[in-house]
């Protein structure tokens, strides 16, 4: 009777007709995934396609509107209202479809909801001009625990209407309101200015920076050495090459990039991203008003601040290095 062990070191030969049956078995289940995935984005794209046109339809009614300029300001306030919960609902539907949609879907469902955005917000500026906010004379901004960086600052602070006015970026119609190339001031935007329009800070170099109210997106670029606090975002905030700094603020996404060796206290309602990012410290923004919260469609009982996706790691196993939970005894109290 001949012996049936195998040993170690001898090949073991395999039917070629099962491994053809392995191979089929696993072709099968590749397409099926396929299909499913298809059948996800085909569902979720119509979907999209549906509510896009609708809130386009609810902006172009009062854009060609004749009587929308004398009509009662509460019913417009109103609209826009409405119009603006149903940009943040579908940004939200977005945001939960990247399981199954790629990079470049998110970017082209994204950018087509950001030019809705602006579309409204021009509209909202245009039928529902807010009066131009200024002091005339110079206040110092009260932020309180901010140690010997709020005392280095204070050296050099600008009137609350002494804001920059940043040229618009190529196919985009709407001015960004914000500063750019400053250095040790502590600056300030009032709310009345902010309210549901673009802001972006660019170039800031050891300052302490206040955005009040209601932002629709925030912009930073270029931070150095610097306190960022911004009051809760309707809708995304965008970091580029910022470091050595500490940033508090909510919003309902966030995306950083390019940034090192800087804390942040999060309110977001839904997980932040991050790209080639390295040192980055996260931890729970506390204390925010919740009826600004509201204003700015974001759920108080809502915040990712500890889910952060890092682009760079993709390992699902094991924490990114790229960032972490800053520990509660070194949390600095804003």
């Amino acid at each position: 009777m001949e012996n049936e062990n195998i040993s170690l070191g001898q090949e073991v030969n395999i039917p070629e007709r099962l491994l053809k049956r392995e191979q089929e078995r696993i072709s099968a289940i590749e397409k099926r995934q396929e299909k499913k995935g298809d059948k996800e984005h085909d569902g979720f794209s119509n979907m999209f396609n549906e509510n896009y046109d609708k809130i386009k339809g609810m902006i172009n009614e009062i854009d060609v509107d004749p009587n929308s300029g004398s009509v009662n300001k509460e019913e417009l306030k109103e609209k826009f209202a409405d119009i603006n919960k149903q940009i943040l609902l579908l940004n939200h539907v977005i945001v939960d479809a990247k399981i199954f949609l790629t990079s470049y879907d998110m970017k082209i469902y994204n950018n087509k909801l950001q030019e809705l955005t602006e579309q409204c917000n021009i509209l909202e500026t245009k039928l529902l001009p807010r009066k131009k906010f200024g002091f005339k004379k110079v206040d110092k901004v009260k932020l309180g625990g901010q140690g010997d960086k709020t005392d280095e600052a204070e050296k050099k602070i600008l009137p609350k209407d002494d804001v920059d006015f940043v040229k618009p970026r190529q196919h985009e119609e709407e001015t960004y309101i914000g500063f750019y190339n400053r250095s040790n001031e502590t600056l300030e935007l009032p709310s009345e200015d902010v309210h549901k329009k673009p802001v972006s800070l660019s170039n800031i170099d050891s300052c302490v920076v206040k955005v009040n109210g209601n932002a629709s997106t925030i912009h930073l670029n270029n931070i150095k050495n610097s306190q960022i606090f911004l009051g809760p975002v309707s809708n995304s905030v965008f970091i580029d090459n910022c470091t050595d700094s500490t940033l508090y603020l909510a919003c309902h996404q966030l995306r950083m990039h390019t940034s090192h060796k800087c804390s942040v206290y999060l309110h977001v309602t839904s997980r932040p991203i991050i790209e080639h990012c390295k040192n980055i410290g996260f931890a729970p923004a506390v204390n925010i008003d919740p009826v600004l919260l509201q204003s700015a469609g974001l759920d108080e009982g809502t915040n990712h601040w500890n889910e952060v996706d890092d682009f760079n790691w993709l390992s699902v196993e094991e924490k990114s290095p790229n960032w972490y939970v800053i520990e509660e005894t070194d949390r600095k109290n804003m």
